[in-house]
C-alpha cells in the first residue's frame, strides 16, 4: 500500500489522497491511520447496503506532505 501511495504522489502528482471506509470498519480504519490518514469528518448514510438500510462512512484524507516513507 506504502508503494501505491508513493506513486500516486511522486508519479502521478497527487496532492491529497482520500479513502472512506465504512464508520463501523476499525481494521480499516487502523491501517489507513497507520498509512498516515487523518479522520476529516463522516459521511451520514453514505452508502446503501443490501439489506436496504444506509450506512455512515469515515472520510479520512493523506496530504502528500505528510506521507512518511518508510
Amino acid at each position: 500500500m506504502r508503494t501505491l501511495l508513493a506513486w500516486l504522489i511522486d508519479v502521478r502528482g497527487h496532492h491529497r489522497l482520500t479513502v472512506d471506509p465504512a464508520a463501523t470498519n476499525a481494521r480499516a480504519i487502523h491501517v489507513y491511520e497507520k498509512l498516515g490518514f487523518r479522520p476529516v469528518g463522516v459521511l451520514r448514510e453514505y452508502e446503501h447496503v443490501a439489506d436496504g438500510s444506509w450506512r455512515d462512512a469515515l472520510l479520512m484524507e493523506l496530504l502528500a506532505a505528510d506521507f512518511v516513507r518508510t
